[in-house]
């Protein structure tokens, strides 16, 4: 039986494997995004993050229920994968949300561009650690493994936005 949690104690959400990886794969997209932008302003890059970060979630989703066989309910069942697939969104919505708040601040577009890349650096880790906690235990060879590829992922994001700058 589970423990109820102590009251005053605020519960950890858990999320599946699928829901985690779309998250990664939301911050990656929109890094990608980010780090090959050339553009002249910063509102330039919070209206292609946005737009990109919603058609993503969208096509996902779709995908996911195409994928799916459609199931019996149709549409109540398309909205049901949405909500599912959210952390796609959600993902590059924190990386938008970082280069508004940026560009709201009137930082020039090198600015906000890098505090978009910072952001997104920094969603990759904590959703490693989400999928630690959402998990089972994990043991330190897998972590050493994640830290490997966060690095190169994120060696990879920097080498496209050096080339692209």
């Amino acid at each position: 039986m589970a423990e109820a949690p102590l009251p005053g104690r605020a519960s950890v959400q858990k999320w599946d494997t699928r829901q985690i990886a779309g998250a990664v794969y939301g911050t990656i997209s929109a890094a990608v995004i980010a780090a090959g932008w050339k553009g002249d302003t910063a509102v330039d890059l919070v209206f292609l993050l946005l737009g990109y970060v919603l058609v993503l979630w969208l096509a996902h989703s779709y995908a996911d229920f195409v994928a799916h066989g459609g199931r019996k309910d149709g549409f109540a069942d398309l909205r049901h994968t949405m909500v599912h697939e959210w952390p796609v969104a959600q993902s590059g919505l924190t990386v938008t949300a970082a280069a508004a708040a940026t560009a709201a601040l009137s930082a020039d577009a090198t600015t906000t561009q890098d505090v978009a890349l910072v952001t997104c650096l920094v969603n990759l880790v904590v959703w490693q650690l989400i999928a630690y906690r959402s998990g089972p235990r994990v043991d330190a060879s897998t972590i050493r493994v994640g830290l490997v590829v966060n690095t190169l992922i994120i060696v990879l994001i920097i080498g496209i936005w050096v080339l692209f700058k």
